[in-house]
């Protein structure tokens, strides 16, 4: 299931999620982030993070937090 969600949803922004819940960390190698700088980045680094780190997932934007006192707190890691 996993090989066919990677084909099937290919560019379509499912793979973060996906890596996540099925508790797969994620691994940038220096040829796979030359896609930053066809994209008009400046730098090639690689990156390693496991399922678990609190920056595998992105900070809940500040309006959402203000707009909502119900929301709760920012994301583990992107606290002040």
């Amino acid at each position: 299931i996993q090989k066919e969600c990677v084909r099937e949803f290919i560019g379509e922004g499912h793979r973060l999620f996906d890596l996540k819940r099925w508790g797969i960390g994620m691994k940038r190698n220096a040829q796979t982030a030359c896609i930053s700088i066809l994209a008009g980045g400046t730098t090639i680094y690689e990156m390693q993070k496991s399922a678990d780190d609190p920056q595998f997932v992105w900070p809940i934007p500040q309006y959402e937090l203000q707009n909502n006192p119900n929301f709760g707190e920012q994301n583990e890691g992107y606290r002040n």
